[in-house]
């Protein structure tokens, strides 16, 4: 894999990415700019700002003069907001390079930020928030999870209807200025990439209005407070018990990176998993489980999720937690080390083919890490694990007095039973 890079003037990293053989293109635009750097009176501001970028610029001034545009050509368009970053990316078949990168400078260079469309919007970002609410796997994974985990700190992410209400085109501009920077922003395009010196030349022409400062925003240090087990629970009339058990560990800058990421292999990723195995192929407890590695630039998330039979949750949440304390104490396997390492390799083979995967990987490995990562530094930094590598992340990571666990379904008072089971 081959990522070519240039810095332009105005600082902002332009990344290509050639691939042989695919007829399409994918141009992502990140800039560190996500929840994380939100103060306390500007709370939703950055996913509203993500909404917005596509709500009309001088050129295109309305949204379907922006969509119609790439869906007629069979293109597509998106964008999300992370704890670090906002992501904005377009795929279009690759003979309409020039128009990718036209739209995607456009709508990040020269968004109107009408009032009356901000006003329009609040809307469907209201209605995201009570999609989750009404959800009840989504209220406890999004929503009562978060705050458990980090409080009110931003890295929780957590916004009501009011905060949504409280946005404002000044709010907008303060925050877009602040951090909508060449030197705190990337560019990577990936795909069908014939001449690459094009691509940089016209790259550098479109973004040449995007302003060369430094960004003025200081996030907030997340200070650790938790020394004994959250529990929480959501009592709901609902035919199914969800759980949600989440622990902080290191974030995607530690050296144990790599291991963490077999660790969640091993435990929880695929029907080849501990715990698919246990709780559902050997005892039918669930139809969903899985394990989750969420890692920022301060700091991560390892979870895992289910959705358990309500007369025998309790059953299952005891062999969720014999296989964390396993894991811990004894380890994994040479043979799962090396069943989890090959899965990842293949994974990630399979995905290199779409140039989606490519700009997105290219783009957010810059946010977090700094750098561009190639597939072939990914896959070093797996294929040199050790399983002592992997039983030292158990240790710092599985820790009961670090665990937070959430349930939902008919269960009030059951609190207490949670925590005897929790004899780590």
């Amino acid at each position: 894999m081959e990522i070519l890079s240039r810095v332009l003037d105005n600082g902002l990293t332009v990344f290509l990415v050639p691939m042989a053989g695919t007829k399409t293109l994918t141009g992502m635009f990140i800039v560190r700019a996500g929840t994380k750097y939100q103060n306390e009176n500007e709370v939703e501001i950055a996913h509203f700002l993500e909404h917005m970028a596509f709500k009309g610029t001088p050129r295109r001034p309305r949204t379907i003069d922006i969509t119609s545009a790439l869906e007629g050509i069979g293109g597509n368009c998106n964008a999300f907001t992370g704890t670090d970053f906002i992501a904005y990316y377009i795929k279009v078949p690759a003979r309409h390079s020039k128009l990718l990168m036209n739209v995607l400078s456009d709508i990040i260079l020269n968004p109107l930020f009408a009032p009356e469309e901000i006003e329009r919007e609040k809307g469907p970002v209201k209605e995201e928030l009570l999609m989750a609410k009404a959800s009840p796997s989504g209220n406890l994974n999004y929503l009562v999870m978060p705050e458990m985990l980090f409080g009110n700190h931003p890295l929780a992410g957590l916004r009501t209807e009011e905060d949504i209400d409280k946005i404002n085109r000044g709010t907008l501009l303060c925050y877009f200025s602040d951090l909508f920077c060449g030197p705190n922003a990337a560019v990577a395009i990936a795909g069908n990439i014939s001449n690459p010196e094009t691509f940089f030349t016209r790259l550098g022409q479109v973004f040449h209005g995007l302003p060369y400062r430094v960004p003025k925003r200081q996030t907030v240090p997340f200070v650790e407070t938790q020394i004994a087990p959250r529990i929480k629970i959501v009592n709901q009339d609902i035919p199914q018990t969800l759980l949600a058990l989440c622990i902080k560990c290191p974030s995607i800058q530690s050296p144990l990176r790599g291991a963490i990421n077999l660790l969640n292999v091993v435990l929880g990723s695929g029907m080849s998993s501990r715990l698919f195995t246990k709780v559902r192929e050997r005892r039918g407890l669930a139809y969903a489980i899985r394990s989750e590695l969420d890692l920022m630039v301060d700091i991560g998330t390892f979870s895992v999720f289910a959705g358990l039979n309500q007369q025998r949750w309790q059953e299952g949440l005891r062999i969720i937690l014999e296989q964390l304390r396993l894991l811990r104490d004894k380890g994994i396997s040479k043979k799962e080390l090396t069943r989890a390492q090959n899965m990842i390799f293949g994974r990630l083979a399979m995905a290199s083919e779409n140039s989606e995967f490519l700009a997105e990987s290219v783009a957010e490995s810059w946010a977090l890490l700094g750098e561009a990562e190639c597939l072939e530094k990914k896959i070093n930094r797996i294929k040199t694990v050790t399983i002592d590598d992997v039983r030292q992340a158990a240790k710092e990571i599985l820790r009961a007095d670090r665990m937070c666990i959430a349930v939902a379904g008919p269960h009030e008072g059951e609190k207490e039973t949670i925590l005897k089971m929790l004899n780590f």
